[in-house]
């Protein structure tokens, strides 16, 4: 058993301690790695920051002209009621010149019958016929 506490001391004895000399230079060692790290991790930091601004920046200029652009196409757009009220208008005069076109069909008919060309028959017919058809009783 004196043996081993010998062996034991003699093992214990030959581990040297380190001295503060040789702390300090691992410290200041561990110290710049550190440091080198920092500078890293900034140099990392900013270029993000600048890619971030970047970007940013793109999306902005892309809102602001589509912005313009739907500004522009509101500007120019029609509404429902618009378009309603013109196309009551053009049905309006169709109805017009068709109520002439058919005056003058009636007109010519006339004619036609009272010079014998058609038949009485034939007249009630035609006038009978749509868009705008007389009745006859």
């Amino acid at each position: 058993m004196e043996d081993n506490n010998l062996n034991q001391n003699n093992i214990i004895a030959e581990e040297k301690e380190p001295t503060n000399r040789e702390i300090i230079a691992a410290i200041k060692g561990f110290e710049g790695g550190l440091r080198k790290e920092i500078e890293e991790l900034k140099g990392i930091t900013n270029n993000t920051n600048e890619i971030v601004n970047e970007l940013v920046e793109a999306v902005n200029d892309y809102a602001t002209n589509t912005d313009r652009r739907l500004d522009k196409i509101e500007a120019t757009m029609v509404t429902k009621d618009y378009l309603d009220r013109k196309m009551a208008d053009v049905k309006g005069d169709l109805v017009l010149m068709i109520r002439d076109e058919d005056k003058k069909l009636g007109a010519t008919v006339e004619t036609l019958a009272e010079k014998k060309v058609i038949s009485e028959d034939d007249k009630k017919n035609i006038l009978s016929m749509e868009p705008f058809p007389k009745l006859y009783v």
